[in-house]
């Protein structure tokens, strides 16, 4: 959340820079986030996921939700703006989690 609002700050901090180290920061701050997305993935496997039928189901969801994702992130950043894309994520990623953890109780009632 914090980088959605220090991003504009950071760009106009960055617009001086030679190329290069533009395309150096750029690199550095797509990749923090780009580490902390890949995060939940996994984690959320190792909960939820106990049979080969749970994983697959997993892993279609994952790519359905990457593909609508990207449609859908590539329509709403230039009418939107950055920041609300970003925050837009955040309650996505949020939403997931919580759908995960409802699964998971649900999952360990059953068992």
């Amino acid at each position: 959340m914090v980088l959605a609002f220090l991003f504009p700050w950071l760009f106009r901090l960055l617009l001086p820079l030679t190329a290069p180290l533009r395309v150096v920061a750029s690199l550095v701050l797509a990749a923090v986030p780009g580490f902390l997305i890949g995060i939940p993935f996994p984690a959320v496997m190792r909960l939820i996921a106990a049979s080969d039928e749970e994983r697959a189901s997993a892993w279609a969801v994952n790519g359905c939700a990457s593909v609508v994702a990207t449609v859908s992130s590539a329509l709403i950043a230039p009418a939107a703006g950055i920041r609300s894309l970003l925050l837009l994520a955040m309650a996505a990623y949020a939403v997931a989690a919580f759908v995960a953890l409802l699964a998971r109780r649900s999952w360990d009632r059953a068992n």
